[in-house]
Order: structure tokens, then sequence, then C-alpha cells
């Protein structure tokens, strides 16, 4: 394959092909040799064609969409099956990606987020396990302050979880008193007061 121009693929995919441990390196290694096999890249991604038929796309951080039955396309199922285990080390650069994050939900269970702290954590201890991270992700603090940005929207939920049957104009009239009063802007009991 002569005259492919790489400089436009992203930089997940990049790695994946050109770092010799990367899943899609052999595939690259088979885009030099294979005559057959020719590439084009499109919208960041890595279209493969076998005889003029397409038969894979490579993206950075998406699965690769197999299109046709080929060497090629079991190649790189075999290679991106295999999955993330416990023993992995955690790569320099990690990407929290959705494979990583089905791993950690396999393992953490359906109630795990990428919060910041947690990726973090990940881009600081590159060289640890993902067995580390498992252990470490429920120790890690997350902040419990309300962002200034979210507090209407908790008040809200606060407001009708204490008073079942109130209306929406009641909870907003009670937001808008507790606002510009000084101090914590969360919902109290007494803030219905107003409403008399």
């Amino acid at each position: 394959m002569m005259g492919l121009d790489t400089t436009n693929i992203c930089s997940h995919l990049r790695r994946k092909l050109f770092e010799e441990e990367g899943p899609y390196h052999k595939i690259w290694l088979a885009l030099q040799e294979d005559e057959e096999l020719t590439a084009v890249v499109r919208s960041r991604q890595l279209h493969i064609y076998r005889n003029g038929k397409k038969v894979l796309i490579l993206a950075g951080k998406a699965a690769p969409k197999v299109l046709m039955e080929d060497s090629l396309a079991t190649l790189i199922c075999s290679q991106t099956k295999k999955g993330i285990s416990l023993d992995d080390i955690i790569p320099q650069n990690v990407v929290c990606s959705q494979e990583l994050r089905a791993f950690f939900v396999e393992h953490l269970g359906k109630g795990f987020h990428f919060k910041a702290e947690f990726q973090d954590w990940l881009h600081n201890n590159a060289g640890k396990t993902f067995r580390e991270a498992v252990e470490t992700y429920h120790s890690i603090e997350h902040p419990k302050e309300i962002k200034p940005q979210f507090e209407y929207n908790q008040y809200i939920r606060d407001f009708f979880a204490d008073n079942k049957g109130a209306t929406l104009k009641d909870a907003i009239s009670c937001w808008h008193w507790k606002k510009i009063q000084p101090g914590s802007h969360r919902y109290e009991r007494t803030d219905k007061d107003i409403l008399r």
C-alpha cells in the first residue's frame, strides 16, 4: 500500500495502529505487505478495502466495524476481543473509553461513573493494575458540595420529596425566595412557610 496520508487519523487510532503493542498494529503491518489491501482516511477513521470492497473501518475510541468476512477482519476481532483484565497495567495516557467503562461497570456495578476524581487517579497512577483501580474507586472522595449550576435542580427534587402533591409553582416560589437568602441554598422544611 503506497501513499496513504495518515496525518488526519485521530490520535487514539494512531497509537493503536503504529505502536508495536497496539491492538491494530498487526493490521497496519498487513496493509504494508498485502497488495490486495488499500486504505483511505475519512473522518479521522481508517477505511480498509480488499480488491475494492470495504472490509472494515477502524476508529480511535469506537469498536472496529467489520463489514465483510475477511482474514483481516478475523485478525482484528481476535486482537480486540481479549478485553481488559484486572491484572492489566493502567497505560500512560489511559483513555476513558466505552470498553473501559464496560470493564468498570462489570467490576463495580451499574452505579459506576467516570467521575473527574477517578479519572485523575487513573491518569496519575499509570503502571498500577486495574485491580488496584477497582479497589481504590470507592475510597476516592467525591465532592459533597453541590455546584451552583445544579442547586436549582437539587432544591426542586428535595422540595418534592418532602412535599408530596405540591405544585411546581410552589416549588419555584420557594426556590426564588431561598436563593436570595444568605447561606445555603439547600431545601429546608421551613422554606414552605413562605407559601402561607
